[in-house]
């Protein structure tokens, strides 16, 4: 229901859960922040059978996944690739199709250019495509890539693979097993070095170390020089195992299919209201506090926000653990 500009949403004085037992909880979970986190999370509860509050502080859903008008066209706010995101189930397991999401594949998957000197070179989805055309314009740079590829792309698969599942260090030791150990001592070794450290590793020119950089931590407001980024040397690799793609009808499109198939599900959005508490009692959670004064009460709460803001600012009476 739309009121004074915002979506409302109906409280409820109690709610049934899952196993069918009841509490005095307005929601089973809220979720804080309507970014593309936020949402699949939101989604997921809800097709879970969870009756979710979905709180964004914008008028739109998807954060830096969304597009906005710009001069008579539509710009994506961030330059999402989408290509870890197309890896994982969530697309057939939300039926995002239904819901109007559909892509263009991008090949090639990027051009990069050199700080130094200007030198062009393009990478493609295919391997092969990709050292032919690196050898027409850095052929000494051959030889390297192929070694950075015999040490990435397995560990680009296993950590492609872990995102589809929880993290637990079972899961994690299986899947090493079953691919026999290759790439784990890539993800072991390069987690303890910069990005940058790595890719000289392989790469002389800066048109493959200052690209990759670009493309890893830099995307994640990290120095490549950070010890301890070494893993972002890995986003050249991804694009061999996974598709770039680009939503048809700009990068919003995926945000509003998920949102579609969060408010199918049974799921509420409260827009334009920002949460400024998360209140907890004794050892539980409590709920979210909102700008308007109002508490919005719940057994769970998910923030998929700053953690800085989260824990610092809003999380209040926390327990002592």
């Amino acid at each position: 229901m739309l009121q004074n500009g915002r979506v409302r949403t109906r409280r409820r004085p109690r709610t049934t859960r899952a196993d069918g037992s009841t509490s005095g909880d307005d929601y089973d979970a809220i979720v804080i922040g309507g970014g593309h986190n936020g949402l699949i999370a939101a989604a997921y509860l809800a097709r879970a059978g969870r009756s979710t509050l979905l709180i964004e502080a914008r008028q739109e859903v998807g954060g830096t996944a969304t597009s906005e008008p710009f001069s008579g066209v539509t710009v994506n706010v961030c330059n999402c690739d989408h290509l870890t995101f197309r890896t994982t189930p969530v697309v057939d397991e939300l039926d995002l199709a239904s819901h109007g999401l559909t892509y263009h594949d991008v090949d090639p998957a990027q051009h990069l250019a050199a700080w130094s000197d200007g030198t062009l070179w393009t990478q493609y989805h295919d391997i092969e495509a990709t050292l032919d055309g690196l050898a027409g314009v850095l052929p000494g740079e051959v030889e390297g890539y192929r070694r950075y590829l015999g040490a990435a792309l397995p560990a680009a698969r296993m950590v492609l693979e872990a995102a589809a599942e929880p993290p637990t260090l079972t899961s994690l030791t299986r899947r090493a097993i079953r691919h026999r150990f290759a790439g784990s001592s890539a993800l072991l070794g390069w987690s303890r070095r910069s990005a940058a450290d790595v890719l000289r590793s392989y790469f002389q020119h800066d048109a493959l170390t200052a690209g990759a950089a670009v493309g890893g931590p830099m995307v994640w407001g990290v120095s490549p020089e950070f010890v301890g980024s070494g893993l972002g040397a890995l986003s050249m690799a991804t694009r061999h195992v996974g598709q770039v793609g680009r939503p048809v009808g700009g990068s919003v499109a995926m945000p509003r299919a998920v949102l579609a198939a969060f408010q199918g599900a049974g799921g509420e959005l409260l827009a334009a209201m920002r949460a400024t508490e998360i209140v907890c009692e004794g050892e539980r959670v409590r709920g979210v506090r909102l700008e308007d004064g109002t508490l919005r009460t719940a057994s769970i709460v998910v923030s998929a926000c700053d953690p800085h803001r989260t824990f610092l600012h809003w999380l209040t009476n926390p327990p002592p653990a």
